[in-house]
């Protein structure tokens, strides 16, 4: 069934005026670790006016104004950042898209919002912002994203030159909380065994693993790892009619592998990763492709009327592929370390 698109009319009531965010003043630097791979991460930073109490809403926030930008980025070059400096954030933005700044103008079911599109030093379109009323950050960043994700598809065909969000920034005007979101770059990680057979099976798996990696759009990035699941249960049947066409016995199911229902069994996940795989804790890695047949895998490769499909102008969609990218990635890597070790160490020449 196709999902009926609504807009939010508690949040699409933006003052039609135009009020840049800026940097909050005398913030407190914090240091926290890089993620294990490059994955997008929100950070709240909220006022205390008081020790110990925290304005009304807390880092969710509360009815109000919120005033929300979003950074551009230029897809491949600036997709992803190694620190989230607030104060240099907004400065960031870039595209290849040369203009004048925009003032563009949606109406809404109840009134018209107008976005302002700024330019960069160098002439090209930079930060996306727009203020408007919402009752916390989660809905003031889905009404907005909803909104100008279109607007920069419309302006991408129009220019034929890619554009994309890479950071969120947004402001609760009452508070002066602060929330920002972007791909942050993953931890440097350390190679400790490439022992293993590299058979031209094997190739296209771990190619569209490596894509997974190197992509930071939620749709690939979770139908890469996806692919790599699908392939390998095509691979297995036809290596099971071979060895029954051979009058050999057919090799184990890959599939069949259960993913552990205990903490302590996934232990080289980071805890964000853990948690998410709780809830397909038992579940055989066939029963986890499966769950994500129709709501990723189909949804994601084809554009068919009267199904549901993924829209990378929907945040709920790219959220969703966030959400699945860490489970698919763990089974697709589970399944191909299993499938090396299973080959065995190349053989040494005799001396």
């Amino acid at each position: 069934m196709s999902r009926n698109r609504k807009k939010r009319n508690r949040t699409s009531r933006p003052p039609a005026t135009r009020r840049r965010a800026t940097p909050t003043p005398n913030t407190t630097s914090i240091e926290i670790g890089r993620p294990p791979t490059t994955e997008y991460v929100y950070l709240t930073a909220v006022p205390m006016l008081e020790v110990g109490k925290e304005p009304p809403g807390g880092p969710a926030g509360t009815d109000g104004i919120y005033d929300v930008s979003f950074v551009l980025g230029i897809p491949g070059v600036g997709s992803v950042v190694d620190e989230l400096k607030i104060d240099t954030l907004l400065r960031s933005g870039d595209s290849l898209i040369a203009s004048h700044p925009l003032h563009i103008g949606v109406t809404g079911p109840d009134a018209v919002s107008e976005w302002v599109i700024d330019t960069n030093e160098h002439g090209r379109l930079s930060v996306a912002s727009i203020s408007m009323v919402a009752d916390t950050f989660v809905a003031a960043e889905a009404a907005a994203h909803d909104l100008v994700m279109p607007i920069l598809s419309a302006l991408a065909f129009h220019a034929n030159a890619g554009v994309e969000v890479k950071a969120t920034y947004i402001v609760e005007r009452s508070s002066g909380t602060v929330c920002v979101a972007a791909n942050v770059m993953g931890a440097i990680q350390t190679l400790t065994d490439t022992a293993g057979w590299l058979t031209p099976e094997l190739r296209p798996f771990l190619a569209s693993y490596r894509e997974g990696l190197n992509s930071t759009a939620p749709l690939y990035q979770a139908l890469s790892f996806y692919k790599v699941i699908e392939g390998v249960k095509t691979f297995h049947s036809n290596r099971v009619r071979a060895a029954r066409r051979a009058g050999q016995t057919p090799p184990d199911d890959p599939l069949v592998a259960i993913v552990p229902n205990s903490f302590d069994d996934l232990t080289r996940e980071p805890e964000t990763v853990r948690a998410l795989l709780a809830n397909y804790g038992g579940k055989t890695f066939d029963e986890v492709r499966e769950a994500f047949a129709d709501t990723i895998r189909n949804a994601i490769a084809h554009l068919t009327p009267g199904r549901d499909i993924r829209v990378a102008d929907y945040l709920g969609d790219l959220k969703a592929c966030r959400l699945a990218t860490p489970v698919l990635r763990f089974v697709a890597r589970e399944i191909l370390r299993a499938e090396i070790a299973a080959l065995g160490p190349p053989a040494t020449p005799s001396e």
